[in-house]
């Protein structure tokens, strides 16, 4: 072969090489920094087969993906994918709303992603607007009857208990919940268990609702997903221990968790903080207070559902230790940014509790 020949040869290769490695569904595992690149050949909502780039066929747990990211998908999915783990909730809903008419082709993984994406959002965006949960439950409700097989059926079912719960509407929670409970992973039955728990909460049935979280923490945790679920129910002991008074048990309670939980694991350190900034409050230990309100405000932002309770507080506590202008900070941020929240309206007077 002559060397213009073996450099073709070579070009052609390298080529192939690029295209198959361009043309890979990509999976991100929880915990782990190497991704699975291949082709996904099943999708169920209990787990993915990909058949990799090393001809290796793996089916891996619904729990332990991340994100997928698909062949041929619109950037715009991409992006709002991207807004969305930054936090960027307004920005992820324009993006998706963008890959609905950018995306072209018709698989039928990559639409499930499209349609049920901005639902996410609203969800999220829900928790703190109530007047958009009855909508947001809707399309929820419809998303999951819809799409029973879909692997995002779990996620969804377990919005459906939290905006139940954020609602205040325990019935509906429980009702949730217990259909929850019946998937057969340990993940979806640790979650179940801990919205039952938070449903007694709002019936003040304290002791149903810490045997709700306590078997929740002792079921074995096999996973990433699993053991947050894990730290999760501890959370809702730590909270039931609040309740009944006992701070300092809570709070050596949260400590741990808080040592525990992993460092990607925003959501129940953001609401450990969030338990522990309540329980020195009431031991009267407002510097203590403020330090674990400021974690969440510094550190876990982008965590929503608990960044405007800190917040309110932080506006108390900042003015409690003689720093008005941190206070002004931490209200202005708290009406910009959540306006329509229940701590926002607390901090009015308009919600349960007035100022």
């Amino acid at each position: 072969m002559s060397r213009f020949g073996q450099v073709l040869l070579v070009a052609a290769v390298l080529f192939g090489v690029n295209s198959a490695t361009r043309a890979a569904d990509i999976i991100e595992l929880r915990g782990e920094a190497v991704k699975l690149n291949g082709t996904i050949t099943e999708v169920t909502k209990d787990k993915v087969t990909m058949k990799t780039t090393k001809d290796e066929t793996k089916e891996i747990p619904i729990s332990q993906i991340v994100d997928i990211t698909w062949t041929g998908e619109p950037s715009s999915l991409k992006q709002g994918r991207g807004h969305e783990a930054g936090g960027r909730l307004t920005q992820a809903l324009d993006s998706y709303a963008r890959a609905v008419t950018d995306y072209k082709a018709d698989a039928a993984f990559v639409k499930n992603d499209i349609e049920y994406f901005p639902i996410r959002v609203e969800a999220r965006l829900a928790m703190n607007d109530p007047a958009k949960i009855p909508t947001t439950l809707k399309k929820l409700t419809d998303f999951i009857a819809k799409n029973s097989n879909s692997r995002h059926f779990y996620e969804a079912s377990s919005y459906v208990v939290d905006l139940n719960l954020a609602k205040k509407d325990a019935a509906g929670a429980k009702t949730a919940a217990e259909a929850l409970a019946r998937a057969p992973g340990n993940e979806q039955k640790m979650a179940a268990k801990i919205g039952l728990g938070r449903a007694a909460i709002l019936e003040n049935q304290l002791p149903e609702a810490q045997k709700s979280f306590e078997e929740a923490a002792a079921m074995p945790a096999n996973g990433p997903g699993e053991e947050s679920r894990k730290q999760e129910a501890r959370l809702g002991v730590a909270q039931c221990l609040s309740l009944d008074k006992k701070y300092d048990e809570a709070v050596k309670l949260l400590d741990d968790i808080i040592a525990k939980a992993s460092a990607e694991n925003s959501r129940v350190q953001a609401e450990a903080y969030v338990r522990q900034g309540e329980c020195y409050e009431a031991l009267g230990k407002s510097k203590e207070a403020l330090l674990a309100y400021l974690h969440v405000d510094v550190l876990f932002a982008n965590e929503k559902s608990v960044h405007p309770e800190a917040l309110y507080h932080l506006s108390k506590l900042w003015t409690a230790v003689q720093q008005p202008d941190r206070a002004s900070e931490a209200v202005d941020k708290l009406n910009s940014e959540y306006p329509n929240s229940p701590w926002s309206q607390k901090l009015k007077g308009a919600g349960p509790g007035g100022a």
